[in-house]
Parts: C-alpha cells; structure tokens; sequence
C-alpha cells in the first residue's frame, strides 16, 4: 500500500473511510502513517494530529500495553487475531475483534495494518442462543413432569380393573377391532411418506494451518448437497454454506482449537444450493507437532436433522403401542408379598387352564406353570420389580396341565413400605398367541414409521376430517412455536388462526383426494411479520379405503428466504465493486504508460548523449533509472494481463490445445534457440477454453522453464491425461527445481524466491497462470524438489 501516508489519500484512503470498522497503519518505529475516519473518530483526533505520532500517544498507555504484544509479532511478519472488551468514546462497553496484518515489500516488513470490528451484536447474539436453549430444557423437564403424573394416573385405572374385570372380555373384541384399524392406517400412512424418505451422511475433512488448503471426503459434498469429485473449497469460502450464526459459532471454535489444541463439538445450521436449512453436527480435532505447534486441524459433519424428532416419535409411538395392549388384559393377579398369598381373579384360571378350584394361593404356583425354559428370566424379572430397579412388565411361555403352550403378557406395579421393602405386587395377564402374528407385523410397521421420521425432511403433522390434530412431530411444535401447548385434538384453524383462504380451499381439494403443495410460500401472521414455508399436504385413507383426514408436511424457510433475498442483494453489489476494481486497475496501469514513456525516453537519450561527458557514478544512475523503466514497463505489462484475465474476457470454445502449444513455442522461438532448449509435446486434446489466454498459459509455464534452467541445456516435456471429469496437463523441465515449502508461495502474486539480479521478472507470472486456469475452473499446483527440476500440472473440465 504505497499511497499510506501521503498528503493524497486518493481512491484507497475514500475507500478505506467507507469502511464501518477501524483502520490505521503504522511503520517499523510506531509511527502512525494512515488512519481512516472510524480510527480518528474513535480516539477523538484529527487526521494531522496523529499523523507521525507514536501509537503509545495515540491510543494510550493502557491499550499500547494490551496490544503491544500483537504489535512486535505483526512487525516479526506474523498477523495478528484477537478478541477483547474496550471501552468506546460514550463509556459503553464494546466487544472487538482486532486483526494486525504484516506489511511486506520485497520480503521485508516495513510496517503493519490495524483492523478494528465490533462483535458486540454477534456475541450478544449467541448469548441469547444459548439463553433460549436453557429456556427449551426447561420446558422438556415440565413435560417430562406431566409424563409421569400421566403414568400415575394409568397405574391407578389399573388397579380398578379388579372392580371392572366383567367388562374387559367386550372391551378386548373392540380394542382388538381398534388395533387392526390402527395397523391398517400405519399401512396406509407409510406407503404415501416413503417417497419423503431421506439418508443422512457423515463427511470427514481436513484442514492444513501451512497452505490453507482444505480436503473433503466425497461423503461430505453429499451433506452440502454439492456434486461430487469437486474441489473443496477453502475456508473462508465456505461462509455461503452456513447460516451466519453457525459460521460465527464455527469460526470462533476453530480459532479456539489452534489456541488450545482442544478439539470441538458443534451443533449447526447448513445450507444446500436448494436453500434447504439442515442441522448438522460438527466435531474436530487438532495434530500437533514435536513442538506442540498445531499443523492440521480434522474432523466430521453428520447431519442430525431429524434425530431428535424421530427419537422423541419413537418414544412415543412405544408409549401409545403399551396402552393400546394393556388395554386388552384378561387377567388380574394381586400378591402379598410379605404373606405370600397370591389372588387370581377366574380369567387368570383360564389363561393358565386351570379349574377355579385349583389351589393356587402361593407364588410358587405360579412359578411351576411356567415354561422351564422362560422360568428363570421371568423370576429375575420379578425379583428386579421388587427391588425397585425396575417395574414388572416381561412376556413368557405357560405349560396347560394337558401340555399346551400359550404365550403370555405380564405386567405389574409392586407396593412399597416406607423403608423401601416390597409389600403387594398387583398385575395383569393377557394371552398373546393368537395376536403373535399381529404383533409382529405391528412391530414391523412401527420400524418402518420410525425410520420414516428419522428421514423426513419436514415438520410433520396428522389432522382428522374435521382438521383437528391425531399426531404432530417435535419438529412441527418446534418450528411454530406450540411447545406452550399441546394442539393434539385442537382444530388446525384454533391453532392457527390467520390460516389464508388459499390454504383453507387446498385443504378442501386435499379431502377429496388431491396433493396440495408449494416449494415457497408466504404466511403471513395476524401478529405481524411473514414466514415463508415449504410444505405438502395429502390425503391418508381409513381401513375402508375412505379419506380419513390430511397429512401436512411443513418446513420454515423464513431464514433461508431472508438469507437467500440478502445474498442476491449482496452479489449483485459485489459484482458491481469488482467490475468497478477491475476498470480501476486497468485504468491506473494504462495511464501510467504515458509518462513511463518519457521518463525512459530522457532517460535513454541522457544515456545516449551524455554517457562520455559524465563520470562514472552519473553512467551508473542514469543505468539504474534505464534498468528501472524498463522494469516498470514490464511490470504494467503483467499488471495489464492479469488484470484482464477476469475482465476483458472472450467466450470459451472448443480449443485445440496442441496448436495452443504451439502458438506459445512460436512466440518464444528466440529465447529457445538462444538456451539451445528442447521441447517434447505429447498428443493433446481439444478443451473447452479460451484461446488466446490457453495459448498464454503455455508460454508463462514454457518461459518459466526456461528461466530457471539449470546447467545443462533445458528439455521440456508437455503432456495430458484423460481423468473422470477433467484432462490433467503437465509441463516438465529439468531446471534447478523448488523447495517443496514454497509450492504454493510462488503462485502468489509479486512473490520471488530469488533476487532480480539472478533471475529477472515481476513476480506476477505464476499468479497469472493460477488466474488463467482458475477462470477456466480448474487448478494448477507443481511437483518438485531441489536440484530435480519442477513438473507443473494443470487441470481443465471436460464440460462445463
């Protein structure tokens, strides 16, 4: 940044005052030599009166002592990143994040920027996150509360079976009648929602701290719902694929991570190309080296979305699938413990087919009808009951006294004493033979509704005729706020009030048989503010083929709608800076031809004419400012070319890549012939690209090879190969090679290994064959050591 401190800010001093954060730079001995109008506001100077002034007397002794660490490191060439509370001009105090970055200019440090953000909104928005998740817990336990005072109430209808017992047999036929109709729904309610069914993934990836660069498994572009064998892209180009807290959240524990060396456990919100929120769980560890020095941070993404709600469906379909069987008993049992005295009522005679007048007043009675084989699990699961470790609730085998086998259902509650010992036992017994087979298939129906909602992708809810709620997941309460009320047997309209017309007339279509849905749609709330959602509705048929109700699927996007209206704002505007950029940077190197050319041309003629009459150190500035233009001139050259890589673009065709290579050989025909080079070029293919610039990547990598040439006369080998998605190009020579910590530092633009005085060049040529082929949505590394010359590969799509 050469224009810092001069008395002309100019384009990058307005921009810089455009920036909502502070800005300032600072030289080698803390002098202040730009601030933007944030920074001076900030401090309350003005822009005179901290230029030239030590950062001690500008900020204070306080926060030069703070700070003064980040400083030496910045200046050391190692940028800077931290977060701290200060205080601002009003005495409020803001948290910020500072960045201090190293100012290098030909490989020496001359000074360092300051990037000051306030975080304080981002932090307090994570604060109330974690607020709103204690509030959550809460109300889990509350439920969880009226759970058992539910359960409590069950055990006492059980005990008045024993006053009800002349009711059951009816009771069983109609529940029995209920199941089948239950099962045949499931049936029907499963086939209509397999086409909803999604799988989940786990993704691991890897994340260098050296070169940035960042490898996916193929697992996890599934996960984005990105196509497959891509390029990973680097870190902070994956801030679309977050929702910004998430992203904030993210960031934050990585940063933490190459602090600490600690690993992380996340819980975030992803976003696919579709616009589709998913909830992911992220975990991470860190390598570190002999020296403790973190090199690679790695890790996993599953996404959870639907665990939570399936686990909670889960539970309570087991729940609901328990009292609809212990509905059907036929059999109660009461036992005094303490006396031993066991009380069957005449169903329980029949289920064991014993005569009433059997004597059967002892437990052991009991125990010598069971099956020798079930005897012994069935007594540890009664032992286990009266201990209190569990309640009585097994299935075993009983043996007839003319050897038939019957399969029974047991359950009980077991009386405690206050100091804990068991005093009555009190159950019942159903026979579960002839509904084996029936609950098999239950069994197997309830699998597959389970994982149904372990994949749905949506809320989901179950209304009857009249729309009044049968079933609503976690997910369906969650997204629309009900965990204050319970809407099941509540009309859809209660619930939901300022349900539009439009929905109401789809809801009437739905009953008579058609699928209703819409991928965005708006609902406007009566309390103000707009939700957009995704959602379904169908019908689901009774056992008798006819319509019993509607089955919504519904998911919030209000967030991904607001996110995605934001991201066209943003890249429409983006788009706009760049352009602005790019005319900027072409603009300015043109017209610096202009007086480049006088000055190299007085210079020239200077050298021309007055070399004889001038001593020896006059010839030798006169050279240093010849040398010197000529060099600018080269570098506005390549200044010129990169930037019109992205801008001044002409449409990609179908290119034959040898004659491109070939191009590229004729254009340095001369400095072949002067190195006594050979080139070998293999059989290429035609690619989809852009003419001219293929043609200019050729000579730049040819060019290269040629410049850092080794003893022996240069030999270039070009080549391709066919891969899945892309041809793979190499350019090889045997030159004097590349330390390989310095592959990745060579593409970047002005950056040398080597002084001009050995190897003359700008520094830009790499950078622009990583622009070229990055335009042409490929990528472009090198693969070499010391002394061994250097293989530089390049890649270019088959389509696009």
């Amino acid at each position: 940044m050469s224009s810092v401190g001069s008395d002309d800010p100019g384009f990058v001093h307005r921009l810089l005052d455009k920036v909502p954060g502070m800005v300032g730079y600072w030289d080698r001995e803390l002098r202040n030599r730009y601030a933007n109008a944030a920074y001076i506001d900030w401090f309350g100077v003005t822009p005179d009166a901290i230029r030239g002034q030590h950062i001690r007397q500008v900020i204070g002794e306080r926060l030069f002592a703070l700070n003064e660490h980040a400083m030496r490191a910045a200046l050391a060439g190692v940028p800077q990143l931290f977060e701290r509370e200060i205080v601002d001009p009003q005495g409020v105090t803001r948290r910020s994040q500072a960045r201090y970055i190293p100012d290098v200019r030909e490989e020496q440090v001359v000074g360092f920027f300051v990037l000051v953000t306030d975080v304080t909104d981002l932090r307090n928005a994570q604060d109330g996150l974690e607020a709103a998740q204690a509030v959550l817990e809460q109300q889990v336990t509350e439920r969880t509360a009226e759970l058992e005072r539910t359960n409590a109430a069950l055990r006492e209808t059980q005990r008045r079976l024993e006053l009800a017992n002349e009711q059951l047999e009816a009771r069983v036929a109609a529940r029995t009648a209920e199941l089948t109709a239950l099962n045949h729904q499931l049936n029907t309610v499963l086939s209509q929602l397999a086409a909803a069914q999604r799988i989940t993934h786990v993704g691991s990836w890897s994340f260098s701290t050296s070169s940035g660069e960042v490898q996916w498994s193929e697992e996890l572009f599934r996960v984005f719902g990105l196509a497959e064998g891509g390029i990973a892209p680097r870190l902070p180009e994956q801030v679309g694929l977050y929702l910004p807290d998430s992203w904030a959240r993210l960031n934050a524990a990585l940063d933490r991570s190459l602090r600490t060396g600690e690993g992380y456990e996340l819980e975030l919100d992803v976003v696919r190309p579709s616009g589709e929120v998913r909830r992911a769980v992220a975990r991470g560890e860190v390598l570190k080296d002999d020296q403790g020095v973190v090199f690679e941070v790695f890790g996993t993404l599953q996404d959870v979305s639907e665990l939570a709600q399936a686990r909670q469906a889960r539970d309570e379909a087991a729940e609901r699938a328990r009292l609809a069987t212990s509905a059907v008993q036929m059999g109660v049992w009461d036992w005094d413990v303490r006396a031993n005295r066991l009380v069957w009522d005449s169903a329980m005679y029949a289920l064991y087919g014993l005569d009433s007048a059997t004597s059967v007043n002892e437990f052991e009675a009991w125990r010598a009808s069971l099956h020798p084989d079930d005897r012994a699990s069935a007594e540890a699961a009664v032992n286990a009951a009266l201990a209190g470790q569990s309640r009585f609730d097994t299935a075993f085998r009983v043996v007839h006294p003319g050897g038939a086998v019957r399969f029974i259902r047991g359950t009980a509650r077991v009386q405690h004493s206050a100091d804990g010992a068991p005093l009555r036992m009190i159950g019942v017994n159903w026979d579960e033979t002839k509904q084996r087979q029936t609950e098999l298939r239950l069994r197997a129906n309830e699998t597959l509704l389970q994982q149904f909602v372990l994949h749905a992708p949506a809320a989901i809810a179950m209304l009857d005729r009249d729309l009044c709620y049968l079933q609503a997941s976690n997910r369906w309460i969650r997204d629309f706020k009900l965990t204050a009320e319970d809407p099941i047997g509540r009309c859809h309209y209660d619930v939901f009030p300022d349900i539009p017309e439009r929905w109401k007339r789809s809801y009437e279509r739905v009953l008579l048989g058609a699928v209703e849905g819409c991928a965005e749609d708006p609902f406007p709330r009566a309390a103000g503010g707009t939700e957009w959602l995704q959602w379904e509705a169908h019908p689901w048929r009774q056992s008798d083929g006819s319509i019993g109700g509607l089955i919504l699927f519904t998911q919030v996007i209000t967030d991904r709608k607001e996110l995605e209206l934001l991201l066209i704002s943003q890249k429409a505007e983006l788009e706009r800076s760049n352009r602005d950029l790019e005319q900027f940077a072409y603009v300015a190197s043109h017209d610096l031809q202009e007086p480049l050319r006088a000055v190299a041309g007085c210079a020239q003629l200077l050298k021309h004419n007055y070399a004889a009459l001038l001593d020896n150190e006059a010839d030798e500035l006169i050279t240093h400012i010849v040398d010197g233009g000529s060099r600018m001139r080269t570098l506005i050259d390549d200044l010129l070319k990169y930037s019109r890589v992205g801008s001044h673009v002409t449409p990609l065709g179908r290119v034959n890549s040898g004659t491109a290579v070939q191009n590229a050989l004729a254009n340095l025909n001369v400095a072949l012939s002067e190195a006594s080079a050979t080139v070998h070029v293999g059989d290429l293919p035609i690619v989809s690209a852009d003419a001219v610039q293929l043609t200019q990547l050729f000579q730049n990598l040819i060019s290269n090879a040629l410049k850092y040439r080794g003893s022996s006369a240069p030999h270039i080998d070009i080549s391709a190969r066919s891969r899945e998605d892309d041809w793979l190009f190499s350019v090889k020579d045997n030159g004097i090679g590349i330390q390989p910590q310095y592959f990745e530092r060579i593409f970047v633009l002005f950056q040398r290994l080597h002084s001009r005085t050995d190897y003359p060049g700008t520094g830009i040529g790499l950078a622009l064959c990583r622009r070229i082929v990055e335009r042409h949505a490929g990528k472009i590394w090198v693969e070499s050591s010391l002394g061994n010359g250097a293989e530089f590969f390049f890649s270019l799509p088959k389509q696009y």
